[in-house]
């Protein structure tokens, strides 16, 4: 090899070598990159395609839990342990889960009791002479909520979530029935994953379940530190390593080092509640990560400002993108320019701590009403009690309580008028810019969900949906979030057949899907089609035991088969799941005529009555001869 040849080769190695050490982590043991792998999973997947200089970013960097980032950060820790995220879930405490509380409402009892450390909530029925008819009782794991407004309570079984119908409010400190509960669910309101993003830590969801998760269910309780920081994986690595840190450091997501957008997608990831959200395809409910754009994993659709009569009923990062402290920013004010997220001021530091954050745009303009007159008003001279007024309701759910609007002058509660849609138009938007073929698709869910509560344009939205949801679903055979919603669609039009064909392409692809089994119970019920109907509903009963709807339907189609002795054997179980429940035993005395065990028929006659059904003087004419 000649001087120049062995000169070039050196030098060529020399580059090699540096352009290694620029592109790979500088500490030991990182993973290596993976971006530009050419596989599906990772093509599609923003945490490895997204350009970020944080390396936590990427999927296969893991969570290390809140007690090992408190080993070296523990003054923050301890401090975030009362903060209203870090108590957003937790284990129930028999000191403050208001045992002894009893309260009566619509007819039925509620209790709450301990017995060997554990708390239970008991519903019963109470029938017309005042004695119990029927009672269920449910062993509460956890608590729900912060305790700023109040809390909720959660059963678990088998990794199986459900609320119970006992609610705290912290307002009245009166014990009372959860907000919105239907009547009808008792102990079996199911929890969902949506639910749960922006009340508890981490859970996984079993794929095509409604609310059963991998156990333990809860990975971490309330909102963890690698919630808003990304998991810690590579950061106690190189802590553990013993090499220097360079600043920034990239193994670990700072929302300081964050610009304003991405800062602000990890508040969005729960105070951002919009009028629906639709998870982008492929993705899982829990699949964001702090430093990436949130509109990458979740699209969240609004109403325009000429299409809402107010700015009340919203959520806070709604509000305050419409307030002039933000758009006078330029998009630079964040959360975190007012709220600390690791502390929560106290009611004394209170009016001060959010004063000092006013003054730090507004020190020299500040307010323009003279001190004296400030007292006058507010003897603490509180700048957000005059700018940032409270709604007065504690029951109102997933809305901003205080005024984010930051309004001059304190809001008269005027309702603006709202402006018609025209022919065809969209009552919703995209929050954030998405790419068309996306909101495409992702308006088309969003439409078949908002339509079953706007009875007056149902038709409408539905069939606006389906003008998006029949494209997307030829040229995405494995979008089954789609499907699902294009079958919604079309049920709603009355299009029966095409909403079961949308379902059994749903079931065809994912078999232990409970949405799709039980919608398809439901419609080939419809169909007098009894058989697949039963098919249906007992994959649904495997799925999910612990959903007492779907027994009943069960039950129902059985009886309407003429299985008798099967209708019973399910009605039973169904009973024993939930004993208040007057329509299995309704179903139960049905069975009992028809096998001709008429002593047994009036003795579940008088306790289906006993329960105060609402259709109860149809019952006594229907089942006549079986009163005294």
């Amino acid at each position: 090899m000649s001087r120049v040849s062995r000169w070039v080769a050196g030098f060529v190695l020399l580059a090699v070598g540096a352009a290694v050490l620029i592109t790979r982590p500088w500490w030991p043991n990182a993973p290596e990159p993976q971006r530009g792998i050419e596989t599906p999973e990772v093509a599609h997947d923003p945490r490895w395609t997204y350009d970020s200089p944080f390396l936590n970013v990427r999927p296969d960097v893991q969570y290390v839990g809140d007690s090992v980032c408190a080993e070296c950060h523990h003054d923050i820790a301890k401090h975030y342990q009362h903060h209203p995220m870090g108590r957003a879930l937790a284990p129930v405490n028999l000191e403050d889960s208001g045992v002894g509380v009893q309260f009566e409402r619509n007819g039925y009892r509620y209790r709450i009791s301990a017995r060997n450390g554990k708390v239970f909530h008991i519903e019963e029925r109470l029938a017309p002479d005042g004695r119990v008819a029927a009672r269920v009782e449910r062993h509460v794991r956890y608590t729900l909520g912060s305790g700023t407004r109040g809390r909720a309570f959660l059963i678990e079984q088998d990794g199986r979530v459900f609320t119970s119908p006992i609610s705290w409010y912290r307002q009245t400190g009166d014990w009372d029935l959860a907000p919105e509960h239907p009547e009808h669910l008792h102990f079996s309101r199911p929890i969902v994953a949506g639910c749960l993003i922006c009340h508890s830590n981490r859970v996984e969801p079993v794929e095509g379940t409604v609310n059963t998760y991998e156990q333990p269910v809860f990975r971490g309780y309330g909102i963890g530190c690698e919630r808003c920081h990304g998991p810690g994986e590579l950061h106690v690595k190189r802590h553990e390593s013993g090499e220097r840190v360079r600043l920034p450091d990239h193994s670990i997501v700072n929302p300081a080092h964050l610009e304003p957008k991405l800062a602000a997608a990890i508040c969005q990831q729960c105070h951002l509640k919009g009028e629906e959200r639709v998870l982008a395809e492929g993705r899982h409910p829990f699949d964001f990560r702090p430093g990436l754009p949130l509109e990458l994993f979740w699209t969240v659709f609004v109403r325009p400002a000429e299409l809402r009569a107010s700015y009340r009923t919203v959520s806070q990062v709604e509000q305050m993108q419409v307030s002039r402290c933000f758009q006078g920013s330029g998009g630079r004010l964040g959360c975190t320019s007012c709220h600390d997220p690791h502390r929560q001021p106290t009611m004394e530091e209170r009016v001060e701590f959010y004063r000092s954050r006013c003054q730090s745009c507004h020190e020299k303009g500040g307010c323009s009403l003279a001190v004296d007159e400030r007292r006058r008003r507010q003897p603490d001279d509180s700048c957000i009690a005059c700018h940032m007024s409270k709604e007065g309701s504690s029951n109102i759910l997933h809305v901003a309580v205080t005024d984010h609007r930051i309004l001059r002058h304190p809001d008269p509660g005027t309702v603006q008028a709202i402006r018609p849609l025209a022919p065809g138009e969209s009552p919703l938007r995209p929050f954030a810019e998405i790419p068309e073929n996306r909101l495409r698709r992702d308006l088309g869910i969003a439409l078949a969900r908002i339509a079953t509560a706007d009875p007056q344009r149902l038709e409408t939205l539905s069939r606006m949906s389906l003008e998006r949801l029949i494209p997307t679903t030829r040229e995405r055979p494995d979008d089954l979030a789609a499907w699902e919603a294009r079958a919604e669609a079309h049920r709603r039009l009355g299009q029966v057949e095409d909403a079961i064909a949308a379902l059994e392409h749903v079931r065809t692809r994912r078999p232990r899907s409970e949405t799709a089994l039980t919608e398809l119970a439901e419609l080939y019920e419809s169909q007098s089609k009894f058989a697949a109907a039963v098919d249906a509903w007992r994959a649904a009963v495997e799925i999910n035991p612990d959903a007492p709807s779907y027994r009943i339907g069960l039950a129902r189609v059985l009886a309407r088969l003429g299985r008798w002795s099967e209708a019973l054997q399910v009605a039973d179980e169904m009973i024993a799941l939930e004993p208040v429940n007057p329509e299995a035993r309704v179903l139960r005395l049905s069975c009992l005529l028809r096998l001709g065990e008429t002593p047994r028929a009036k003795e579940e006659l008088e306790r289906v009555l006993a329960l105060r059904p609402i259709n109860e003087a149809e019952l006594r004419r229907r089942f006549a001869d079986l009163l005294p």
